[in-house]
């Protein structure tokens, strides 16, 4: 394996809860792998990536144009505004796949 290909990131998460104990959690991975993690806040999306041990916090959804696959975990009762920030974050969709994990998608 090259170099080059050991250092990409390939997933981006935003999500809420507990994602230590989810799925996403329990995804074998190299820490490398994940790239940015969001959540509502910044303070937020600081504690997921440390509990998942991979990643860094993003300032905004923004980032998670950069990687190919995004997954997402909320709580029912925090669905609904994490996939606004989703929404609201201009991703382009083009080769992107989103991963619901662990929840139901919204309808």
């Amino acid at each position: 394996m090259s170099r080059a290909s050991e250092s990409r990131v390939e997933y981006g998460v935003i999500g809420a809860g507990a994602l230590s104990k989810r799925l996403i959690g329990q995804l074998p991975r190299k820490a490398r792998e994940i790239g940015p993690v969001a959540g509502v806040s910044y303070r937020v999306a600081s504690r997921m990536a440390n509990a998942l041990r991979a990643g860094h916090a993003a300032r905004g959804a923004e980032e998670l144009n950069s990687v190919p696959v995004i997954l997402f975990h909320a709580p029912d009762g925090q669905m609904r505004q994490i996939a606004a920030l989703l929404e609201g974050a201009g991703i382009d969709w083009k080769d992107k796949s989103l991963i619901f994990c662990d929840c139901e998608v919204p309808g």
